[in-house]
């Protein structure tokens, strides 16, 4: 768990100067210094990955840098209800599809129902995820126009 939020933090690091994402190119110096101290961007970079992780034990994960004036939890907080409902119906769809066919399966084994339950399991094991978004957004938005491509 350390070694993954010392990732999250040298890619926020690694990327260059977060002071190029907050202010505008035409950010006069002493904004840059204001903005460096508020954020704590002046302090060596042991010292922000504590607070970094102080903040993240405390549930402070900053403003959002592209709604602002919201925090980053707020936003979270806001968007749960609606992650646990198409969490919940994912699971409800495939508990629906995958049970009987499980249950076929193992009753029926080595028929052609059970090969071709375990081609669809091995199937969906093995599809990447991101590559049925992509496929299934192209399907729905873009060749049958029943839902937009984000949002």
């Amino acid at each position: 768990m350390i070694a993954v939020t010392i990732i999250v933090f040298a890619l926020g690091r690694i990327t260059g100067n977060p002071l190029d994402v907050l202010l505008p190119l035409e950010a006069e110096e002493e904004d840059r210094i204001r903005v460096e101290a508020a954020w704590g961007l002046d302090k060596p970079v042991h010292m922000q990955y504590l607070i970094f992780m102080k903040n993240a034990f405390s549930g402070n994960f900053g403003e959002s840098l592209k709604w602002r004036g919201e925090t980053a939890m707020n936003l979270v907080i806001q968007r749960l209800p609606a992650t646990a409902i198409l969490a919940l119906v994912a699971v409800g769809v495939a508990s629906v599809i995958a049970i009987p066919i499980g249950v076929i399966s193992a009753v029926r084994r080595g028929t052609l129902f059970d090969f071709a339950g375990k081609m669809i399991a091995l199937f969906g094991q093995s599809l990447p995820a991101f590559w049925l978004g992509i496929v299934l957004m192209w399907i729905f938005s873009v060749e049958l126009g029943w839902l937009p491509t984000s949002g």
